[in-house]
């Protein structure tokens, strides 16, 4: 079984989700995880849902589901989040027009969104191979869990990207309401906001609560920046994740170099370097 998203029509110019182009010696090779996973999390996969069902009533052409989400059809980040969508089981596309599957009309469903989720979750072949080796006990920590990911058969360079939305799939699904550092399977109905009663005509509403932004509000955003650009920005750790001082410094000097090539090099950059700070400070 091949990794990543699975591909369909709105994504049949790019790679197989999950896969690696590298070139040796002037040819060209793919390394292929050999199990899938998702490239975008769960949150961002219901976002598609809702916008499929409640603005076109279950499917709609790709380019109207690109045009709601602010992206094109081109976008790189938009035929991954659809392929992900898919990979979750949540939509299928077929000659360019996007449907929601029967668990993707559940996942709509306030009343049944909860076990919805859970479903989605486990439809990744990643993550319910996780979850049947740590079912209810602790989980290693990232770089522990990075490398079981690997053992899983996903290729070492997307470990990082494939922890990091795993564990924001596992949170939005419910899996870590006993702590991010266990798997639980979630109590029917556990994972789900509660539903306000019904309310007579003349009674004033009061307006709702804002709501957090979707993990990928900003895939828009992204697709408007450079390929480059907006590759760095995915390679930036979520919330709540730790990253390494030596992470830290390798990405910025990365970030140093693909700006001056994109953008120039007049003025200076600030060094990284903690002790040639302190020198210019005075303290040593």
């Amino acid at each position: 079984m091949t990794g990543g998203p699975a591909v369909s029509e709105v994504d049949s110019d790019l790679p197989e989700a999950g896969t690696e182009e590298e070139e040796t010696d002037g040819t060209q090779r793919y390394e292929r995880s050999r199990i899938r996973f998702a490239y975008t999390d769960l949150g961002g996969a219901e976002e598609l849902a809702d916008i499929v069902y409640h603005q076109y009533g279950g499917n709609c052409a790709v380019d109207q589901l690109a045009a709601a989400v602010k992206s094109t059809t081109t976008s790189s980040s938009f035929k991954v989040r659809v392929a992900s969508a898919g990979t979750f089981g949540v939509l299928k596309v077929r000659k360019q027009r996007v449907e929601l599957t029967d668990l993707g009309r559940r996942l709509v469903d306030p009343h049944t969104r909860a076990q919805a989720r859970v479903e989605a979750f486990l439809r990744v072949p990643l993550y319910k191979a996780i979850f049947d080796h740590h079912r209810g006990g602790l989980l290693p920590l990232d770089s522990g869990l990075e490398s079981e990911i690997v053992e899983h058969g996903v290729t070492a360079s997307q470990k990082e990207r494939a922890r990091q939305v795993f564990q924001r799939s596992a949170e939005h699904a419910g899996f870590f309401q006993q702590g991010r550092d266990r798997l639980v399977m979630p109590a029917p109905g556990e994972a789900e906001t509660s539903i306000p009663p019904d309310v007579p005509d003349d009674e004033e509403v009061p307006p709702p609560a804002t709501p957090p932004a979707p993990e990928d509000a900003d895939a828009g955003f992204l697709s408007n920046l450079h390929p480059i650009v907006e590759g760095l920005v995915r390679m930036l750790p979520g919330a709540n994740d730790k990253w390494p001082a030596d992470k830290q410094k390798a990405w910025l000097k990365v970030a140093a170099v693909n700006f001056e090539f994109l953008y120039g090099s007049e003025g200076t950059i600030p060094s990284t370097d903690s002790n040639q700070a302190d020198r210019n400070s005075g303290l040593n």
